[in-house]
């Protein structure tokens, strides 16, 4: 899983399968908090995660991270 935060919202990318290869676009991103992904925009500061998500019971999903990092868009 890969999750987004920044500008007020939070958004995930989620795939049941492994693949080398995840496109991040308003298409692929599903809103945590706040409306839709607008898309990357001039000024936008995001952090994001790498990591497994898990469902520890139907209604909690836990999110182990591997790694964290931040997006600056120019």
């Amino acid at each position: 899983m890969v999750q987004f935060v920044g500008n007020g919202s939070a958004y995930r990318l989620s795939h049941r399968v492994e693949t080398n290869i995840y496109v991040i676009d308003r298409t692929t991103l599903e809103a945590v908090r706040g409306g839709p992904f607008p898309g990357f925009r001039s000024g936008d500061h995001m952090m994001f995660a790498i990591g497994r998500s898990t469902n520890s019971s139907p209604d909690k999903e836990d999110f182990w991270v591997s790694w964290a990092g931040q997006i600056d868009v120019k």
